[in-house]
């Protein structure tokens, strides 16, 4: 059985991302294990998508397909890639994903369309997707007309700033609690404060100083920082809304300074 995921802005319900489930089905006439894993991402937010498949693609099935699909009801503006990283594959835009995932070095990249076809009127971006992985799941290697690429479009803006004695970040995600994920793991913590004490600030005046290991450490209402499953620091609130009370957005600066 093939498992085949989805990450896209067309929202829970969308008549194209069902289109495109009946094309595969069509193509592949054998059991398909369809997994909606967001369709409800900030519309064009990559980041976003990027973060959220980030936290859970490897704990999927082996040779499971990745599916990104942003902004495709209205048109892609960019080519579509294939590639694969630790026996996981994806079809995504040329828009930086790779480098949203964290994989600075993907296997082999190949593009499934081209700049001429996405401004050809007749070219339907689905009829290539579902397409191109029947081919893929029956060959089990990509066909020799999708072309192997090495002009794919990065993201580096996506990572945070590493100074001697600082490390300037992001939010980059609210969660269903109101946390404020941010964009700096806590291998890049400990490379750079080795040990020192440190200031986390945000908002121009909230200043935290100390990293916990779990919300029993801290009173009620009490803000705090930690670092999440995945690794990366989490600026939270006990029992609280982190991301209105402390007024963090997406977006929102986050610094820290070892002394």
């Amino acid at each position: 059985m093939h498992t085949i995921t989805f990450t896209s802005d067309s929202g829970d319900g969308s008549p194209y991302l069902a289109s495109l489930k009946g094309m595969l089905l069509q193509r592949l006439q054998e059991r398909i294990s369809f997994v909606n894993i967001n369709n409800n991402i900030t519309h064009f937010e990559l980041p976003e998508a990027a973060f959220i498949l980030k936290r859970c693609y490897s704990d999927f099935p082996e040779n499971t397909i990745h599916m990104v699909l942003m902004n495709l009801p209205g048109g892609s503006i960019s080519r579509l890639l294939f590639s694969s990283f630790k026996n996981q594959h994806f079809i995504v835009p040329d828009l930086g994903f790779f480098s949203l995932l964290g994989i600075s070095k993907p296997d082999k990249v190949y593009a499934l369309s081209n700049i001429d076809e996405i401004y050809d009127k007749n070219f339907s971006v689905k009829e290539r997707i579902a397409e191109f992985t029947a081919e893929y799941l029956k060959k089990k290697s990509v066909p020799a007309k999708y072309p192997e690429i090495d002009d794919y479009e990065t993201f580096p803006d996506f990572y945070p700033t590493r100074h001697e004695n600082s490390i300037n970040g992001k939010v980059v995600y609210i969660d269903h609690y109101s946390n404020a994920i941010t964009n700096i793991d806590q291998q890049l913590f400990n490379e750079v404060g080795k040990g020192k004490p440190f200031e986390v600030k945000f908002d121009r005046s909230t200043v935290l100083d100390s990293i916990k290991n779990q919300f029993i450490d801290v009173k009620d209402g009490a803000a705090m920082c930690y670092f999440d499953k995945q690794g990366y620091l989490v600026i939270a609130i006990k029992k609280g809304a982190a991301s209105s009370l402390l007024r963090l957005s997406k977006e929102s600066d986050v610094a820290i300074y070892f002394k």
